[in-house]
């Protein structure tokens, strides 16, 4: 990922932070403080309704007022005029006046007169149920400044809640004591909450019954009943009880609220939101601007720069080491480097120039020393088989065993500086190959035949195994393969201690190709040693290679030619368990798929 990818997806995901912080904020926050407001609103929508009702109570006290101040019936109570309900109650009469009850009590609470309105007749007595909740109550005349007092509320009944006023009977000019109560009685009906609506302004509605159990309320319920409320999508619907004067459980108040409140906190909240991710979006926008501005163009420029660098080797002065920011800083520190890196490839230039030249010396050195040491070594050589063999007259026995000891001795230092001359060819790379079918089995008998007498003197077995007789001929320079296994036989023995075993296999590698593998039972070799024995000259000191001189050039210049056929040597050894070494050759060198292909 790019680095703008990954500032951008950084500042995205803080202005998610941030958006989702906020709406969480705002959630927990205003939406639950408008909430409240609709609480506290739907309480006093509660408390309007029961004032409301309180208000039609009030004005349905008057008329109740004007009739028990009325000197008829004060007359009526004292048995002066028993004529009275004859003569002025009528169904009409508390129709008009909006009376269903009309009680006379006398002062020691006896029920003196009853009826009630039902439909258009009169029924004499007091509806079933509502003597108990009436006549209980004392004759209002305990007023605090002695004038006989009046009682309003709601009381319970067979036909439902009714709203009561139970006012004080006294002649017209209200002198003397309170001769009895009347009570004026209405049944809260249709039209009377057609009146609390007309005067809270709020849809509401009585329930009479528990709306879950369709059962009456309990005689006995408090005053605590709290609200519930209803929230819909536009509107809320508010549940509360009222109780009636005695503290019963009289209706249940049902009224629906538009949330007006709610839907502004709504709209409120979304506003806010889309303000904040508005701004959030400028302000992402006003920062990437800034940032790519003040920092990813100019870093952006200096890594072009260093690919201009690696592409063209064009070390230029980069174009930002005036600025005085970081990013300047940087462009000084990173031209400083060019400068050191353009005097280190200068430096390298000429190194590598002196070693180029060594190199020539050396070879060229070693390609003279070679051409001058061989000719009188040849000579050496021949003139030491004349005298072992004693081709021109017999000569003495000892002179017979020091040219042997010469023509041994000459084979050896010829051995040597042909190896030095070889590994000076690999290293310049100046191998010569003359590839031809080798019959790899006779190669390796070969190799095997040769140092047999050394492994003779060190009381070592040699086996050969043929895993796969279908590896026979393979495509190589056959001098350079037998120098390949003779130098790996060679080492074996070296290392591998008297009574041990050396073992050649033949067989395939898991691609197809040959593979030639020399192992021992000898002393081994550790990962150090590994690397110290492909090294030119680097030889593992041991009791076992004291026994045979060597340059150290064997494995090293195997290697070599083992690349030069286009394959590789791998290298397995253990202190103590011996080595295996293998040779692979590519598949493309074996003769024999090629010709049943």
């Amino acid at each position: 990922m790019s680095l703008r990818l990954k500032i951008l997806s950084v500042m995205a995901l803080i202005a998610a932070l941030m958006i989702a912080v906020s709406w969480i904020l705002l959630q927990s926050l205003v939406v639950p403080g408008f909430e409240m407001l609709e609480a506290e609103e739907a309480r006093r929508n509660l408390l309007r309704v029961e004032q409301a009702l309180a208000a039609e109570n009030e004005a349905f006290g008057r008329n109740a007022n004007d009739w028990a101040k009325w000197d008829e019936t004060a007359a009526f109570v004292t048995g002066a005029l028993p004529e009275f309900p004859e003569r002025n109650i009528s169904a009409a009469v508390l129709r008009d006046m909006g009376v269903d009850v009309l009680l006379v009590v006398a002062t020691d609470g006896s029920l003196l007169y009853g009826t009630s309105l039902d439909g258009d007749r009169l029924s004499e007595g007091v509806p079933a149920g509502l003597s108990r909740e009436i006549l209980p109550l004392a004759p209002a005349d305990d007023a605090p400044d002695g004038t006989p007092g009046s009682i309003d509320g709601i009381v319970l009944s067979d036909r439902g809640p009714i709203i009561m006023a139970a006012r004080a009977i006294q002649p017209t000019d209200r002198s003397g004591p309170a001769l009895g109560t009347l009570v004026f009685g209405r049944v809260i009906d249709r039209e009377t909450v057609a009146a609390v609506r007309r005067r809270v302004q709020i849809d509401v509605e009585f329930l009479f019954k528990d709306p879950a159990t369709g059962a009456a309320f309990p005689e006995h319920g408090g005053h605590d009943h709290p609200l519930v409320l209803d929230r819909r999508d536009d509107v809320l619907v508010v549940t509360g009880m009222i109780d009636d004067m005695h503290g019963h459980h009289a209706m249940l108040a049902r009224m629906t609220m538009p949330r007006d409140a709610a839907l502004a906190a709504g709209r409120t909240v979304h506003l806010a939101m889309a303000l904040l991710v508005v701004a959030c979006g400028g302000a992402l926008v006003i920062l990437w601007l800034m940032l790519n501005r003040l920092i990813l163009a100019p870093v952006l420029a200096l890594t072009g720069h260093i690919l201009s660098i690696r592409t063209t080797g064009d070390l230029a002065r980069p174009g930002l080491v005036d600025r005085g920011d970081e990013i300047g800083a940087l462009a000084r520190e990173f031209d400083a480097l060019l400068r050191q890196v353009e005097s280190l490839i200068q430096e390298s230039e000429t190194a590598r120039r002196s070693a180029e030249q060594a190199s020539r010396t050396k070879t060229q050195f070693l390609a003279s020393m070679s051409h001058e040491l061989r000719t009188p070594l040849n000579a050496i050589i021949g003139f030491s088989e004349i005298i072992r063999d004693a081709m021109f007259g017999a000569s003495s026995a000892r002179y017979q065993d020091y040219a042997e000891d010469i023509h041994r001795s000459g084979q050896h230092l010829l051995a040597l500086i042909n190896d030095i001359l070889d590994f000076s060819k690999a290293e310049a790379e100046r191998i010569e190959l003359h590839e031809e079918a080798v019959d790899l089995p006779r190669a390796v008998a070969t190799c095997r035949h040769l140092v047999e007498p050394m492994a003779r003197d060190g009381n070592i077995d040699i086996a050969v195994q043929f895993a796969d007789r279908s590896v026979r001929l393979v495509w190589a320079d056959e001098l350079r393969l037998r120098q390949i296994i003779l130098n790996l036989l060679t080492n074996a023995i070296k290392f591998t201690a008297p009574g041990g075993e050396v073992r050649i296999r033949v067989g395939r590698q898991a691609d197809g190709g040959a593979e030639i593998r020399v192992e021992d039972n000898g002393i081994g070799m550790s990962p150090e040693g590994v690397a110290k024995a492909l090294e030119p000259f680097g030889q593992i000191e041991s009791a076992l290679s004291r026994r045979h001189s060597g340059t150290g050039l064997g494995l090293p210049l195997t290697a070599h030619l083992v690349n030069a056929h286009g394959g590789r040597l791998v290298i397995e050894s253990s202190l103590g368990w011996g080595t295996t070494v293998r040779v692979g050759l590519p598949p493309a060198r074996l003769m024999d798929d090629r010709l049943t292909a």
